[in-house]
């Protein structure tokens, strides 16, 4: 993901992930490979923070690491745990918004 565009579009990927296997996202990496950094790593920190804990029931588990690259950019890399407390949901307050 080049960078979280929003909590309410995260989420989703976060729910795929803790419902399957797990995985990574990585945060200032265009689809292409090519590393872009993200713009303020504490911006996106907590929006990933809110999606995880505020918008997915039950919450949802990851870890974030911050990896410095060339020119000071910064990658964030998400990983998303297996869930033990699957299935999780996006909470219906956005899901009707939709």
């Amino acid at each position: 993901k080049r960078k979280v565009t929003s909590p309410e579009k995260i989420v989703r990927t976060l729910i795929a992930f803790a419902n399957s296997h797990g995985g990574n996202i990585l945060f200032g990496v265009d689809d292409d490979g090519s590393v872009c950094g993200v713009r303020s790593e504490k911006e996106e920190v907590e929006q990933i923070q809110f999606a995880a804990n505020e918008l997915a029931v039950p919450p949802i588990l990851f870890e974030l690491r911050i990896i410095a690259y060339k020119a000071k950019k910064d990658v964030i890399v998400c990983t998303v745990f297996e869930s033990e407390t699957k299935p999780h949901r996006i909470i219906e307050e956005i899901q009707s918004g939709d």
